[in-house]
């Protein structure tokens, strides 16, 4: 004889309980929790209730089958992925070439991402924690690598943003980059800014530059970084890296004493606020070379970012100190590869040629983009980037469309390529 299971649970109901049961879908960490109570508490409180077992420290116990941290990060290595995410109420997730992916674990509790978190850091980064709810730090799993996790408290629970810090330190031409770029990062002095928005490789690309000058010139390098992703070995160079919170207090304390460092090369993480851009623009035009990231989502707009974060009665100096001491803007983003999944970079160049001086100096940068369907010396677009990827077969059609300023002159200009 065959029972459906409604039937089967008819037979148990009327059996075994005597009276109806009404079935529930609840998670298993919560089915485990409850259980757990009522195992801890058999034959010594029959007063237990079902409220009881929706309370905050019943739910909190730890039964899942969560990985512990260390796991999590040489499965992120072993899959090369570039991010390992964890909140409350969702999977751990991994990044990997833009895509986020669930792993196969139970749902993360508040409870399970404070231990996660308490685990990692000291007593007085708990405390820097609690003050400003939000912590960056570098992290050494013996074994599987070094990691930049970034701790921040949402919806009055505890994330985790966790990357992988890749020890080997890429050259231009691994990471997608022209030649000319490096022959920037040789002058003697100027400014050179990497823009692009978050994940996008400013980073990866800023320490290649920093590695070239490092094997090709000798010379002192002032790095200021929050926090040290990559380390660099002293080779021709002497190269010094400070990290914010650790070595130094702040980006704007950093500049304020590198020039009692004897810099020739001074590497800025990120500009941040109005007194470390106004150092980083000083120090370009008193002989020093100063290389630094913005996020921004094209050159034009990287140089607008530096001059808003002036005063408006600052921004006319502004503007002329950076036409006469700017090398160069590199905005880039990281594309799908078509062929095998991985990433490809696109860029945009703006070299700071005699017209484009003009154009900064007399607040006129919308003109460099009405220049932007045709390339030339000084300035070559992202779309234009975007179309020579496709021509080549490196990326998709759909994924440069998502990324490209402009769909239609894309579409125009990729038709007349392939």
């Amino acid at each position: 004889m065959v029972f459906t299971a409604s039937a089967l649970l008819e037979r148990f109901r009327s059996f075994y309980l005597g009276h109806d049961i009404q079935p529930v879908v609840v998670p298993s960490a919560q089915i485990k929790a409850a259980l757990h109570i009522l195992e801890e508490n058999q034959g010594r409180d029959p007063s237990i209730k079902g409220d009881d077992l929706r309370k905050e420290n019943c739910l909190a116990v730890e039964l899942d089958d969560s990985p512990p941290l260390s796991e999590l990060c040489r499965q992120m290595v072993h899959e090369k992925a570039s991010d390992l995410l964890m909140s409350a109420g969702a999977p751990h997730s991994m990044k990997k070439n833009g895509q986020l992916t669930r792993l196969h674990y139970p749902v993360l509790t508040p409870h399970k991402m404070m231990e996660y978190t308490y685990k990692l850091i000291s007593e007085s980064q708990r405390l820097e924690f609690e003050r400003t709810n939000n912590l960056d730090f570098t992290h050494l799993f013996p074994e599987i690598g070094r990691f930049r996790i970034n701790v921040f408290r949402q919806r009055n629970t505890v994330s985790l943003s966790i990357r992988h810090i890749v020890e080997f330190i890429p050259t231009l031409a691994a990471l997608g980059l022209p030649d000319w770029l490096g022959e920037f990062a040789l002058r003697p002095h100027g400014l050179i800014l990497i823009s692009g928005p978050t994940g996008n490789g400013k980073t990866t690309t800023m320490a290649a530059l920093v590695d070239l000058i490092n094997s090709s010139k000798c010379c002192n390098v002032i790095t200021i970084e929050d926090p040290i992703e990559f380390h660099h070995r002293h080779k021709l160079s002497n190269v010094n890296q400070r990290e914010v919170g650790t070595d130094i207090s702040s980006f704007s304390e950093g500049l304020k004493q590198v020039f009692r460092q004897s810099p020739d090369v001074i590497v800025v993480g990120e500009i941040r606020d109005p007194e470390s851009a106004a150092i980083a623009v000083q120090a370009a035009s008193s002989g020093h070379l100063v290389m630094t990231t913005l996020h921004a989502n094209n050159a034009t707009v990287t140089i607008e970012r530096i001059i808003d974060i002036f005063p408006y009665e600052e921004q006319k100096q502004i503007r002329m100190q950076l036409a006469n001491n700017l090398l160069l803007v590199l905005n880039q983003r990281l594309v799908r590869k078509q062929e095998n999944n991985t990433v490809v970079l696109a860029h945009e160049k703006l070299i700071n040629s005699q017209r484009i001086k003009v154009l900064i100096r007399e607040g006129k940068l919308q003109q460099i983009r009405a220049m932007y369907q045709q390339s030339s010396e000084d300035y070559h677009s992202l779309d234009i980037s975007l179309v020579n990827l496709y021509r080549e077969g490196k990326i998709s059609q759909e994924d440069a469309l998502r990324i490209c300023e402009s769909p239609a002159l894309f579409l125009e200009m990729a038709s007349k390529t392939r």
